[in-house]
């Protein structure tokens, strides 16, 4: 769209969300275990039919994650694992959208948004 409609971007100075799936990735990356050499972070996908299916599909494609769902999830010793080919690999990081229907804004000072997750 930036190159069928470059002075609309421009003029309302429109940022680029290019970067954003090496930052979230980066991020994921950060909340892992300190100190392993195999971190591994996980997008947990909504259903096919899910408006969020897609975006979900493309951000774990463009991060080099994989995309799974609940059934490829086991939970052994209060330690998360995905279910592979190859066996049982540990998880760090799950990411997963989750609607705003689920969450109650919270009373802050001015200024600050908060959520508090009920579900």
């Amino acid at each position: 769209m930036m190159r069928t409609f470059p002075d609309a971007f421009q003029a309302y100075e429109v940022l680029p969300v290019n970067h954003y799936p090496a930052e979230l990735a980066r991020i994921l990356r950060s909340l892992s275990r300190e100190g392993e050499t195999t971190r591994r972070s996980c997008c947990s996908r909504p259903a096919i039919f899910n408006s969020a299916y897609f975006e979900h599909s493309f951000l774990a494609q463009q991060m080099g994650i994989e995309l799974v769902e609940g059934r490829d999830l086991i939970v052994d010793g209060g330690i998360v694992y995905m279910k592979t080919i190859h066996g049982l690999k540990r998880v760090d990081v799950i990411y997963r959208r989750v609607m705003m229907s689920f969450w109650i804004p919270l009373t802050v000072p001015a200024g600050f948004r908060c959520w508090e997750f009920r579900g």
